[in-house]
């Protein structure tokens, strides 16, 4: 792994599916779990009777991400956070047509939190999408993660609507995602 930033003993630093595949996967799990949780939320106030079942979508969310970055691995950008040996927080892009990506899985292990790690990933997810060559980067986020929205917009982003998701969205929330977008390179 080559570190790219470290503050707070927390190091922040591209890195390889195949070198932190136990510690990511763990993450991605945690990640997909607290997902899970929240659209399992959202859908019990906001569409009764949907049929969810969050173990499912977790499994099929990790083999999603466990196939495509084992697929793209070393090729495509994936940043994490490191504290000591634990990976506390990771970022990657999914390749999209036309020299674009989209943003995905966005998270910092809860005792991580507000130490400004969500904001030093995605900083160096652009850096590296710009090393690379890319256009553009593109993400959708669930109406109800504001903070989320906040730092992105922070960081360039912009909404625009007609977007779609390469995630598997349950469907009644599909209407509300809300679609983000940077030009990168000054573009």
């Amino acid at each position: 792994m080559a570190v790219t930033g470290n503050e707070g003993g927390v190091s922040v630093e591209r890195s390889r599916f195949d070198t932190d595949e136990t510690g990511i996967e763990t993450l991605l799990r945690e990640y997909h779990r607290s997902v899970a949780a929240d659209h399992r939320d959202f859908l019990a106030r906001h569409a009764t009777g949907y049929d969810f079942s969050p173990a499912e979508y977790v499994q099929h969310e990790l083999e999603k991400d466990r196939s495509y970055l084992r697929e793209n691995d070393g090729r495509r950008p994936l940043v994490v956070a490191v504290d000591g040996e634990e990976v506390v927080g990771c970022v990657y892009l999914y390749d999209l047509p036309e020299n674009e990506a989209e943003v995905k899985r966005l998270y910092v292990r809860e005792a991580y939190r507000g130490r400004g790690l969500g904001r030093r990933l995605l900083e160096r997810l652009v850096e590296a999408a710009e090393r690379d060559g890319y256009d553009s980067l593109r993400l959708d986020t669930a109406p109800y993660m504001e903070r989320a929205q906040q730092l992105y917009r922070d960081l360039g982003f912009d909404t625009y609507e007609g977007g779609e998701s390469v995630t598997d969205v349950p469907d009644p929330l599909l209407d509300d995602l809300v679609f983000m977008r940077r030009r990168l390179d000054g573009q």
